[in-house]
Parts: structure tokens; sequence; C-alpha cells
């Protein structure tokens, strides 16, 4: 668990969306699955798209919409 938690810590320092989402980048292009990272890139820009222009709002929305 600490091990686990010291490997996660840098990424989270990013942001807690967008650090998960870098840490699927990187460790899907270490393990050379780049259709994978790229759809981790490709959330992380939606993402951080999202936050920037409308606060958030649509992951607010998305999980409303699925949590019903």
């Amino acid at each position: 668990m600490i091990r686990t938690l010291r490997r996660l810590t840098p990424w989270f320092l990013m942001g807690p969306v967008t650090g998960p989402l870098a840490e699927g980048v990187f460790r899907n292009l270490r393990a050379n699955n780049p259709g994978l990272a790229s759809l981790y890139c490709l959330a992380a820009v939606v993402s951080f798209y999202d936050l920037a222009n409308y606060g958030g709002r649509a992951m607010i929305y998305l999980h409303h919409w699925m949590s019903h």
C-alpha cells in the first residue's frame, strides 16, 4: 500500500484528474501500447479543455448521468 502510494504521489501532484491520465499515458507508452496511450492522452486533453473553458461542468454532468 505504501509502495503504491509512493509510486502514484508524483502523478497526483499534477492534479486529481490530469495526474492519473498522464500516468496512464506514460505507463502505456512504456509498455509499448500506443493505442491505449493515445486514448489516455485524448481523455486528458478533453478534461483539461472542459476544466479550462467550463469549470469542469461536463465532467459533473457526465458523472450525474452515469450514476442514474
